[in-house]
């Protein structure tokens, strides 16, 4: 299995530009995810001359960007099983562009949330400003799994 969504191996100093733009390009898009750049001792100490507004070109890369129906009626069915379900807002709702979403379906369903670091910003209001009555919970989860204010 893949650790990257794509490498890219630059063989001359010309190349880079245009590597570098693909390489953000699928990086931003679809799914975020790393992409791996190989510039070889051999390559990083040549000279060459520099032209980034490259049209990019990406035929075979076509990120599917419409959500998975299937995946998301199963989510709902087992938050709704669920006793005492919690959301772990990630920085999938930020680039999933789904903040709105997100606060109507935790005001519909009365569903705690507590944030990544990255999720920041994906859920509207402030710890401080936001009613403590026991319906939400606004704490950041940290990597290794604690939580603060």
């Amino acid at each position: 299995m893949p650790i990257t969504k794509h490498s890219y191996q630059v063989r001359n100093p010309e190349e880079l530009p245009g590597v570098i733009k693909e390489a953000f390009h699928i990086a931003t898009t679809g799914r975020p995810g790393p992409v791996l750049i190989d510039i070889p001792k051999d390559v990083a100490g040549i000279e060459g001359t520099f032209e980034y507004d490259q049209p990019i070109d990406l035929p075979g890369y076509q990120p599917k960007v419409e959500p998975n129906y299937l995946q998301i009626r199963k989510l709902v069915e087992a938050v709704s099983r669920a006793k005492k379900p919690v959301i772990l807002a990630g920085a999938g709702v930020l680039h999933g562009k789904a903040s709105e979403e997100l606060r109507q379906y935790v005001e519909q369903q009365q569903i705690p949330v507590a944030h990544t670091l990255l999720g920041l910003g994906g859920f509207p209001g402030k710890a401080s400003s936001f009613p403590r009555d026991g319906r939400y919970a606004w704490h950041i989860c940290s990597e290794h799994g604690s939580s603060s204010m």
